[in-house]
């Protein structure tokens, strides 16, 4: 699987390289879980303190993506974090 980089567009509609999303809002906790699940760690997250300035809370949408380009996101969560570890892994070495 190979990235593909998706567009974000903003009020006036210049594109810049935004996140792949779907729309449904994951969580940290969430987003731990599935890396670790792909990596094979049954550890618990280690929760610090908030950060000025932390993001509470975000969920993107594709629906300008795909009404521009036809484009919809086809991976869910699990899969992609196992994709994107195997990447990692595999620029390491």
């Amino acid at each position: 699987m190979n990235p593909i980089p998706i567009w974000r567009f903003d009020a006036g509609h210049r594109p810049s390289v935004g996140e792949r999303d779907t729309g449904v809002e994951t969580s940290v906790n969430e987003l731990y879980d599935a890396i670790a699940e792909a990596a094979g760690i049954d550890a618990p997250a280690n929760h610090g303190e908030a950060r000025t300035g932390e993001l509470q809370r975000s969920a993107l949408s594709a629906a300008l993506a795909n009404e521009v380009l036809g484009w919809s996101p086809d991976t869910d969560l699990l899969t992609g974090a196992a994709a994107t570890l195997e990447w990692f892994r595999a620029k390491r070495g």
